[in-house]
C-alpha cells in the first residue's frame, strides 16, 4: 500500500476551483476544469504515458453563451451504462448538466437542471448502472436527487446542519455514501442502501482540523476513502477496508483546497488536489 510520487497535470485551476474527475474505463480518466466561462476536458490513460502535462484538451464551450458570468463548480460522475458521463457545471446561478452517451462520438447539449441551486460544488455518484445521485449543500442541510432513464427525480432533505459541501461515494450496488462536516464541527457519514431508510449519521471525528469540504471513492466493493485538507495545508484521508475506519492519517501532500478522488481500477485511488499556490493540479495513485 503506497502513493506514487505526486506529478503536475497539464491544467490550472483558476479561482482555486478544483477539477473534476470521472472514471469510464479501467485505466482510462476523464478530467475537467473551468477557464473563465468554458469548460475544458481530456480523456487520457494511465498506460497512455507517465507526463500529464502533455493531455490534450477539449473546449466544451460555455453552458449558458449569454452569461458573462464564469463557470464554476464542476461536477462529474462516469456511467456504465445508458450515458457514459454526466458533467455538472454552475454559471451564474444556474446549474447546467451535458451527457456524453455510450457509443456516441460527441457531447449532447448543454441543459439547466430546474429547481436547483447550491452556494458550494454539489457531488454526484452511481449507486447503479442507469442512475446517479445528485447530493448539494443548501447553506444548511443536504438534500439529494435521482438522475434516472434521463430524467431528473423530486428533491429528498437528507437531515442535518452542515457547514460545507458534501463529498459522495457509492460503495456497493444501490448503496450511496455521504460525507460532511457537521455544525459540531465533527466529521460524519451516512448512507443509503436502495429499499431502506437512511443510516443516520456517523462521526468520523477529526473534523476541527479541516477547511473546506471533502473528497471521497470506493476503491472496492465494501470500502471507502475519504480526504480532506487540514488546517495545516496537509492532506489528511479516513480510510474504512469493509471492517472498520483507520482514523485520520497524514498524506504526504499539501492543499488548501478539496480533494477529488476517483478509482479507474479496483484496488486503486487516483487523488487529484489543487498546489499551495491555488492554481497548480496534481495527481498521486495508491495501490492498496
Amino acid at each position: 500500500m503506497g502513493w506514487s510520487p505526486w506529478e503536475q497535470v497539464g491544467a490550472r485551476s483558476r479561482y482555486g476551483w478544483p477539477v473534476a474527475i470521472a472514471a469510464t474505463l479501467p485505466e482510462v480518466l476523464s478530467v475537467f476544469y473551468v477557464h473563465g466561462k468554458d469548460v475544458m476536458w481530456a480523456n487520457d490513460g494511465w498506460d497512455s504515458g507517465p507526463h500529464w502535462d502533455g493531455l490534450r484538451w477539449a473546449n466544451l464551450g460555455r453552458p449558458n453563451p449569454l452569461s458573462n458570468a464564469p463557470a464554476r463548480f464542476p461536477a462529474v460522475v462516469g456511467l456504465r451504462a445508458g450515458v457514459n458521463q454526466q458533467l455538472l457545471v454552475r454559471q451564474g446561478d444556474t446549474f447546467f448538466t451535458r451527457g456524453y452517451p455510450v457509443g456516441g462520438s460527441n457531447w449532447g447539449e448543454w441543459t439547466p437542471i430546474p429547481d436547483f441551486y447550491t452556494p458550494g460544488r454539489p457531488a454526484m455518484a452511481r449507486p447503479a448502472s442507469k442512475r446517479f445521485e445528485l447530493v448539494w449543500w443548501t447553506g444548511e442541510d443536504y438534500w439529494y436527487r435521482t438522475w434516472l432513464d434521463g430524467r431528473w427525480l423530486g428533491g429528498v432533505s437528507i437531515h442535518g446542519f452542515f457547514l460545507s459541501s458534501p463529498a459522495v461515494a457509492s460503495s456497493g450496488e444501490g448503496r450511496i455514501d455521504v460525507f460532511g462536516v457537521g455544525g459540531g464541527r465533527e466529521f460524519f457519514h451516512a448512507w443509503h442502501q436502495e429499499g431502506h431508510d437512511w443510516s443516520g449519521w456517523h462521526s468520523l471525528g477529526g473534523a476541527a482540523r479541516f477547511r473546506g469540504a471533502p473528497g471521497a471513492v470506493s476503491p472496492r466493493p465494501g470500502q471507502l476513502a475519504t480526504f480532506h485538507s487540514g488546517n495545516d495545508d496537509w492532506l489528511y484521508m479516513n480510510f474504512h477496508d469493509g471492517s472498520r475506519w483507520s482514523g485520520w492519517q497524514r498524506l504526504p501532500g499539501q492543499s488548501r483546497d478539496t480533494p477529488v478522488a476517483v478509482s479507474s481500477v479496483p484496488g486503486t485511488i487516483d487523488l487529484f488536489v489543487v498546489g499551495l499556490d491555488g492554481e497548480t493540479i496534481f495527481r498521486s495513485r495508491l495501490t492498496l
